[in-house]
């Protein structure tokens, strides 16, 4: 039985700082925090991922490679929480996760959560929370795909996550945001004659 099935229903709408708090009381006896270089690899394709992983500082990057080609699906920075996709349901992995900085990162692993919930009602509470939380920014991305213009993608993209653009080759944030590489280029020109106008 997957975690997700384990933990009571709540409304995610309630993750908040009172929230968020409580919820490390009761998993700091289980975390472990480690130090971390570019391009270590928190997660391999193929493994069953065995952590979720709270990041402190540094910039992480999630992606699927085809041929020689990487396909970046997720990218997380500093006060994020990185959930791999199949950290739920304990199935093996079709990406990577890499980190692009050096990083600080709080690991909790999969075994230590279900000790946790099992013998804490409440604490499966706060979990099914911050789960629903993660798995609703997931699917608010998708919609932005799908509702938002290229232009406002990119920017929404670029000011959420500060200096991005210097940490991934612009083919690979075009792959993620579902733009061509081509239109993205003149995107970042039109952007960058806004900003020469406005020092002017």
């Amino acid at each position: 039985m997957g975690l997700h099935q384990q933990c009571p229903q709540v409304c995610a709408d309630h993750l908040d700082i009172c929230t968020l708090s409580a919820l490390r009381k009761s998993i700091g006896p289980h975390i472990k925090t480690l130090r971390l270089q570019p391009r270590a690899k928190l997660l391999q394709p193929g493994n069953v991922p065995s952590y979720l992983y709270f990041l402190n500082e540094g910039n992480v990057c999630s992606f699927k490679q085809k041929k020689a080609r990487k396909y970046i699906t997720s990218v997380w920075q500093s006060c994020d929480i990185i959930l791999p996709g199949t950290f739920l349901d304990q199935r093996p992995s079709a990406e990577t996760i890499e980190l692009l900085t050096r990083c600080k990162v709080s690991a909790l692993s999969y075994d230590s959560i279900r000790k946790i919930i099992a013998g804490n009602i409440e604490a499966a509470g706060m979990f099914q929370i911050l789960f629903n939380k993660l798995l609703n920014d997931s699917l608010s991305m998708i919609e932005d795909l799908k509702q938002k213009t290229a232009l406002q993608r990119y920017s929404d993209f670029t000011a959420k996550y500060k200096g991005i653009e210097h940490l991934l080759p612009q083919n690979q944030i075009a792959s993620l945001l579902g733009i061509k590489p081509q239109s993205l280029s003149r995107i970042r020109k039109v952007l960058l004659m806004k900003e020469k106008l406005q020092i002017v």
